[in-house]
């Protein structure tokens, strides 16, 4: 597949807390030597409490953290599309930005991406086998 090269989009909504360090957490799991990260795409939907502004900052502190802030547009489907349209890395993941997903799970991803030669890969924080309460990540 040659250099990896990833985007992952966050669909936000008043994340003022969760969103700072989800972004952290990204740089520091997907970035460094044979690193995969490109950019980080938060589109958020105009949230009340500041989450726009924690991005922005985010954004001058790394040229890779992107701000997509949508005024009058609303919704989570929407906001993965728009964040996928705006992407520049040949791989994606979304991600959900409160932390209930773990960034780790990207690399697994990735290797059955490459050495399995699948289209595409779906993790879960729900293991197939839980019955949809389960605590581990099924890739």
């Amino acid at each position: 597949m040659g250099q990896r090269d990833l985007t992952v989009v966050l669909a936000t909504y008043n994340e003022v807390e969760a969103v700072g360090p989800m972004v952290r957490q990204l740089l520091s799991q997907l970035d460094g030597e044979g690193g995969l990260l490109r950019e980080v795409i938060v589109v958020d939907d105009d949230s009340p409490d500041g989450t726009a502004d924690v991005v922005r900052q985010l954004g001058r502190q790394d040229p890779r953290i992107h701000l997509l802030l949508r005024c009058d547009r609303s919704g989570l489907a929407s906001a993965i599309r728009d964040g996928l349209l705006s992407a520049s890395g040949e791989l994606a993941a979304v991600m959900d930005a409160d932390g209930q997903h773990d960034p780790a799970v990207i690399h697994t991803a990735v290797t059955l991406l490459e050495q399995q030669e699948f289209d595409l890969v779906v993790a879960s924080r729900f293991p197939a086998d839980s019955g949809g309460g389960g605590s581990n990540t099924a890739v």
